[in-house]
């Protein structure tokens, strides 16, 4: 379905975005709704670790919102 698809579009975006916070939230979203649970983590954590290594606070308070700690 639409999940499938937009995961697969953010995994791609994620590709060749390497840096984008943003991308691999949204890519977390959708495979959470996929039931990917495991996948869905590694993709926060990341975003995570990219968000607390960049200055921007937007994206530190995007990925707290996800629920995950820095």
């Amino acid at each position: 379905g639409q999940d499938n698809v937009a995961a697969e579009l953010y995994a791609t975006g994620c590709s060749f975005l390497h840096d984008s916070v943003k991308c691999r939230v949204l890519l977390a979203r959708a495979l959470r709704r996929l039931a990917r649970d495991d996948e869905a983590a590694m993709a926060l954590e990341s975003a995570t670790e990219l968000a607390w290594s960049s200055e921007d606070d937007e994206l530190k308070q995007l990925v707290a919102l996800e629920g995950t700690p820095p």
